[in-house]
């Protein structure tokens, strides 16, 4: 299958995770005294799975990881 993470070394098809694609982006303004700087993470808040485990005696109920959603963030800097 193209486009497919799989969980395991052989491509089990109950460990398949899905494709996506996570857009991160950032930017800075950065001066002799200061940096002022800004991101977003998962910019268009994809939902994924990074990992799918079925059930089993370590998961029970099964297992799956999900993409972290969109986060924004910013941070300034003085430096004196």
């Amino acid at each position: 299958m193209r486009g497919l993470f799989y969980g395991d070394l052989t491509n089990t098809e109950e460990r398949v995770a899905g494709d996506y694609t996570i857009t991160r982006l950032s930017m800075s303004y950065d001066t002799e005294q200061w940096l002022i700087s800004a991101f977003i993470n998962n910019a268009l808040d994809e939902e994924a799975y990074t990992s799918k485990e079925p059930t089993s005696g370590r998961y029970p109920q099964g297992y799956v990881a999900v993409v972290n959603p969109q986060t924004i963030g910013a941070s300034v800097t003085y430096r004196f």
